[in-house]
Order: structure tokens, then C-alpha cells, then sequence
């Protein structure tokens, strides 16, 4: 699912990059990018592929893109992307304190919530009868 949510990302990314902005993001990356390879990049997508595929972005990883946008003056596309790095950070942070509540727990981390809950509301009613 979060892969899907990133894809969707980068493809509303690339849709708002105009044909004179991805000449200019070309140039820029043409130390990154063999000559040969940047003649084939024909839509801003090609080149979102192309700079995945070479490691220079990815789902953790998105401030390259962000300093090329910055850099042909596409403020607000690299202040999506910033936004979608803060949140992505948020949503790690958030992950690993549940996995750290679990592990305290003693709840196995791959459980899904609503099976994790129903151990817990079960261990609840089980105390309670035995308190009875």
C-alpha cells in the first residue's frame, strides 16, 4: 500500500512538470545520467524512473528530487515533495512506537491491530473472571 501511495506521488509530481522545467532537470542531472541515457527520457516520468532505478530516489529517500525541483524553480512541487518526506517521517516514527509497545506487550509485531486487540480484550475479560 505504501508503495502505491509513493507511485501516486511521484506521478502527480511529474504531471505539474512543464517540458521546459524537464529540459532544465535533465541538464541538471547529466552528471548522474549518461548523455546517451537522457536523450531517451521524452516525460518527466522517464526521468522519475530513471533516477529510481539509479538510486538517487527513492520511497526513504526523496530530497535529491526535492533539490532539482528547488533548483529549476518549482517551489511548490519540491514543497509537496517536502511535505511528503515530513509525513513519511512521521509515519516511521509512528510505526516503530507501535512496534516498540508490542514488543513491551510481549504482542508479536506482525499481528494486524484489530487481532492484536482482540488478544488483549480477551486477556482483559479472562483477568476479570478470575477476579470474580
Amino acid at each position: 500500500m505504501e508503495s502505491n501511495n509513493y507511485r501516486t506521488f511521484l506521478l502527480r509530481i511529474s504531471d505539474h512538470i512543464t517540458d521546459e522545467k524537464l529540459r532544465q532537470l535533465k541538464y541538471l542531472c547529466s552528471d548522474d545520467i549518461p548523455e546517451g541515457d537522457l536523450e531517451k527520457i521524452n516525460c518527466p516520468l522517464d526521468l522519475i524512473r530513471d533516477l529510481q532505478r539509479r538510486g538517487k530516489i527513492e520511497i526513504n529517500n526523496l530530497s535529491f528530487l526535492q533539490q532539482l525541483l528547488s533548483d529549476v524553480m518549482c517551489v511548490q512541487l519540491a514543497n509537496k515533495v517536502g511535505d511528503f518526506i515530513s509525513r513519511r517521517e512521521v509515519e516511521l516514527l509512528c510505526l516503530e512506537k507501535r512496534r516498540e509497545v508490542r514488543k513491551i506487550e510481549g504482542v508479536p509485531v506482525s499481528m494486524a491491530g484489530g487481532r492484536r486487540n482482540h488478544i488483549l480484550n480477551h486477556s482483559k475479560a479472562a483477568a476479570a473472571v478470575k477476579t470474580s
